[in-house]
């Protein structure tokens, strides 16, 4: 595969993905209800496959495909009232 950019394209898209996926993802903004804070937690999975093919016969034929899927949910919450500390999960 002399000429293919798969290796780049890689790259760049795990790339996003790492500048994507910060600690605001995954524990998020604070909100403050009178007296009492909530911090909420999601769970954040990401799945990736890629495949090529490269025709020996025919240099100039190759082909490739890959795809991927992610998931973010909701997994707990942290609640701040004075000296309390409680996760709800």
């Amino acid at each position: 595969m002399e000429n293919s950019n798969v290796k780049e394209n890689l790259e760049v898209l795990f790339e996003k993905f790492r500048n994507m996926i910060k600690v605001e993802t995954v524990v998020g903004e604070a909100v403050q209800i009178g007296d009492t804070t909530l911090v909420p937690f999601v769970d954040v999975t990401f799945g990736f496959g890629t495949g090529t093919n490269h025709n020996t016969a025919n240099k100039n034929h190759e082909c490739g495909g890959g795809g991927g899927g992610a998931k973010m949910e909701p997994s707990a919450i942290l609640v701040i009232k004075g000296d309390r500390i409680e996760l709800f999960n």
